[in-house]
């Protein structure tokens, strides 16, 4: 037995996973969000009690596959012969489980199949299928299939094989406004893929981001960034080198730093917000004083879809821009008057609750969470905006904007007018006592 565990443990650490469980210090700060609330997909949640309610639905999908032309066996065969692949893709194993295996994704993928083909076309709902009479049900398996630790793995066999119409339309289960990127009309699939990896590499920009040297960390509860040890050591080399050829001067390079200030204090110094129409969220620009934000939707689902996206791209560490994005919205909002600042300019839609809960979730988004400093989406407008709020000149004439000519030009016109009167009956009043003075000396 210990032999074969060790072969296990062997083989797993050269195969490669991309299936993984979050974190302990993130799961610390909000475990429900990496929780399935209705279904389990896969080993790590199976068995759970809360959870055996939908066991009896797969088995429904199940008879319904017999009936079906392809019949079950086809289904069957197809997952059994990728089912150690899918077995490698899982990071963590309970080695107890291995024989109940392929029994488990033989299960939850043809619950998984039939419910993307049920979506897809209604003709194949049946009149007494559950999920589709409870819209809420749907809308929560939709929720849980994009979860850490339950996605589903996506060979291009198994995607190639269950789908007969395109692999964007997967799309039809979510509501637009969560993953507007499903409805483009090309989209990325890799081999080893699941479906949050599917959502995630699809709703990030396309362009490539630029390929740095070591992965230099900062954790984004603080401020302070750090440096890899072997940056330093290279530094240093390169500066004793240069004091041996010539006498220069050594110049040190600033880094900019990974902060902004908050979406009040912006607004203070003349930065103005407005929302822009972009199917990608993460698209923001910076111009001429100007921030411009795709619309960011706050509702019961938002922190635990960032939440596993950004858990999805610490596994991943070749990209990180839904972690620099929640950067990002965690420098502009500290408080609820940012939220109600941003709300008002249309970059957020609060469908969760009071200013005061946005805030509060966004803060906590970036707890135990790392940045590449070098490769940061954001860069750019930090710098921009940074220095936009540096200039002394556009402070001080926002600071007498403010002070001298923040009043309606109604109350200033009515004042002019006012004090315009006033002088006018005080000339008067001076020259009609003049003029009395000068009767009662003639008499």
């Amino acid at each position: 037995m210990a032999e074969c565990e060790l072969g296990e443990l062997s083989k797993k650490a050269s195969s490669p996973s991309f299936i993984f469980k979050a974190p302990r210090e993130l799961r610390r700060v909000n475990e429900s969000a990496f929780e399935p609330q209705i279904i389990s997909i896969g080993p790590y949640h199976h068995g759970k009690p809360h959870l055996e309610a939908m066991e009896s639905q797969k088995l429904h999908y199940l008879d319904s596959t017999r009936q079906q032309p392809e019949g079950l066996e086809l289904y069957i065969d197809v997952y059994m012969s990728i089912e150690q692949f899918v077995w490698d893709s899982y990071a963590e194993h309970d080695l107890k489980k291995r024989d109940e295996f392929g029994a488990i994704i033989v299960l939850d993928g043809l619950f998984v199949v039939q419910l993307f083909r049920k979506v897809m076309d209604p003709k194949l709902r049946e009149e007494n299928d559950a999920l589709f009479k409870q819209n809420l049900n749907l809308s929560i398996v939709a929720e849980d299939l994009l979860l850490l630790e339950k996605s589903t793995s996506f060979s291009k066999e198994a995607l190639i094989f269950f789908s007969e119409t395109e692999p964007r339309q997967i799309g039809m289960l979510y509501e637009d406004d969560l993953i507007p990127m499903l409805y483009k009309e090309e989209i990325i699939i890799r081999n080893d893929e699941h479906l949050l990896g599917l959502v995630h590499d699809n709703w990030i920009p396309r362009q490539p981001q630029p390929k740095s040297a070591p992965f230099h960390i900062i954790e984004t509860s603080g401020l302070e960034e750090t440096n890899s040890q072997t940056s330093l050591s290279k530094k240093r080399q390169q500066a004793e080198g240069n004091r041996k050829k010539s006498p220069v001067r050594k110049v040190k390079r600033r880094v900019p730093r990974l902060v902004i200030r908050s979406a009040t204090e912006l607004s203070e110094r003349g930065i103005k917000f407005r929302k822009i129409s972009e199917c990608c969220l993460f698209n923001i620009q910076f111009k001429r004083g100007i921030l411009y934000i795709p619309t960011l939707i706050v509702d019961h689902d938002t922190d635990r879809m960032f939440r596993n996206l950004i858990a999805y791209e610490q596994f991943k560490h070749d990209i990180s821009i839904v972690r620099d994005y929640a950067k990002f919205l965690d420098c502009l909002i500290n408080y609820a008057n940012d939220v109600a600042l941003l709300c008002d300019c249309g970059v957020i839609e609060n469908r969760q609750g009071s200013n005061e809960d946005v805030a509060k979730m966004i803060n906590k988004l970036n707890e135990y969470v790392y940045l590449c400093t070098e490769n940061f989406h954001y860069s750019p407008i930090f710098i921009e905006v940074n220095r936009h709020c540096g200039r002394q000149l556009t402070l001080w004439t926002v600071k007498l904007r403010q002070k001298y000519f923040n009043v309606p030009w109604s109350w200033v016109l009515a004042s002019i007018s006012a004090a315009t009167l006033l002088l006018i009956l005080s000339f008067l009043q001076t020259i009609f006592s003049a003029l009395s003075y000068f009767n009662q000396s003639a008499r």
